[in-house]
């Protein structure tokens, strides 16, 4: 019972700091759910060994397990919709039950083939260096599998990578290309920052503030910070942060992104604070 409490207070306190991140950095939080997933694993089955610490042992493997059911649930629809090409319900569908046939399989070949390794290999320190090794490689298979998925949706990440490039080359990389770039060992920080308050932009610059505002744009940009307006669409995003990063002719390169495939009506850029502005009737 104590360990369930734990396991579910853990999800709930993870979910509630880190739930508007997963969509930002799928891949990352994907293999972050394969690693948590494998401490997990790794202090439950030691906990036996620490004697007096086994509750307090059992109960961080336990957390642990609870936090990768909430990262991996948080991120399997846009892993999902990289290997559907179309984006109906009954396509994805198709691609969930799938998948989920496939992790039964997959389970089921691991209980049978761990029954019967079990069996030939009794000494305890032999099953540990076993346990070892093929954790190491259930990590660096995760992390070949996430480096291969080309996502075809802009991120923070993959916003910067393409721009950097562009204002470089005057060409803008494809997704695959993009992912062969990306960093998933840690979340991607940049120095723009999209929705924050009127209040912290304007400091005592009203005058400049209301300049801005005769066109009645639906973003106001300054230096390398975005106010939104509430109707801000996915474009004016993407435009923002191109604007920031000291870009030119936007027309042009949102014509190049959608050459490329990029989806640009659907994007999941890191937002600041969440904070939006409405102009006076």
């Amino acid at each position: 019972m104590l360990m369930n409490g734990f396991s579910m207070l853990g999800g709930i306190l993870f979910a509630f700091n880190t739930s508007q991140k997963f969509g930002t950095d799928p891949k990352t939080w994907r293999l972050f759910a394969d690693v948590i997933n494998d401490v997990g694993l790794t202090l439950t089955m030691s906990a036996p060994l620490f004697g007096k610490g086994f509750v307090f042992v059992a109960c961080l493997g336990s957390i642990c397990s609870a936090v990768c059911g909430v990262a991996a649930g948080a991120t399997k629809t846009a892993i999902t919709q990289h290997f559907s090409k179309y984006k109906s319900g009954g396509i994805l569908a198709d691609v969930y039950a799938k998948e989920g046939i496939q992790e039964t399989i997959v389970t089921l070949i691991g209980l049978l083939l761990g029954s019967l390794l079990s069996n030939f290999v009794t000494q305890l320190h032999i099953q540990w260096i076993i346990f070892i090794i093929l954790t190491i490689f259930h990590v660096y298979a995760n992390f070949k599998a996430v480096t291969s998925l080309s996502l075809k949706t802009l991120n923070t990440q993959r916003l910067n990578i393409i721009i950097e490039h562009y204002t470089k080359t005057d060409i803008v990389l494809d997704p695959k290309q993009v992912s062969r770039r990306e960093k998933v060992w840690s979340l991607f920080k940049t120095q723009i920052r999209l929705g924050v308050s009127l209040h912290e932009t304007i400091k005592g610059e009203q005058d400049w503030f209301v300049s801005q505002c005769k066109p009645h744009p639906r973003y106001i940009q300054k230096d390398n910070v975005v106010l939104l307006h509430s109707s801000a669409s996915s474009i004016d995003l993407i435009q923002s942060f191109y604007s920031a990063l000291d870009g030119k002719n936007f027309k042009i390169f949102l014509d190049l992104l959608r050459k490329q495939e990029w989806m640009v009506d659907q994007v999941e850029l890191e937002i600041d604070e969440g904070w939006r502005f409405e102009y006076p009737e």
